[in-house]
């Protein structure tokens, strides 16, 4: 889902590698948690992020999330996802193939996320910012 400068090269590659059929490019969308609903596993692999909401938006749908570890994604989803280290396909897949095949570890990581998500509610935060100013 989105946009960017990689997409063409993305598309060539999938089709490269025969996966047209399970891949595919949405381009824009506004409908992300209808989406999501039809998702298993969310999965950014950016290398860089400033506080990437695709990811707090897959959380908080309750998708657990991996997440390649990169400047703006570690400190949001260490602790509820899982990382992979930069260009490690193998511990994205790794990861992925752990998810699929225990339904407690699943849990566990979706439950997690689904907590961290919170963290990121405009209500919450806006309590969290009037104790702040309250204690000032």
């Amino acid at each position: 889902v989105g946009e960017g400068q990689n997409r063409v090269a993305c598309e060539s590659l999938v089709k490269s590698l025969g996966l047209s059929e399970r891949v595919f490019f949405l381009g824009f969308r506004d409908d992300l948690m209808q989406i999501f609903k039809s998702c298993d596993i969310a999965i950014h692999s950016s290398d860089y992020e400033g506080l990437p909401l695709s990811i707090i938006e897959a959380m908080a749908s309750g998708l657990p999330v991996v997440a390649n570890r990169a400047s703006g994604i570690t400190n949001l989803v260490e602790g509820a996802g899982l990382l992979f280290e930069k260009k490690s396909h193998t511990q994205l897949a790794d990861h992925v193939n752990q998810l699929i095949a225990d339904k407690n570890f699943y849990n566990t990581v979706q439950n997690n996320c689904k907590t961290r998500a919170k963290q990121y509610d405009l209500q919450e935060a806006s309590l969290a910012y009037m104790k702040i100013y309250q204690g000032i």
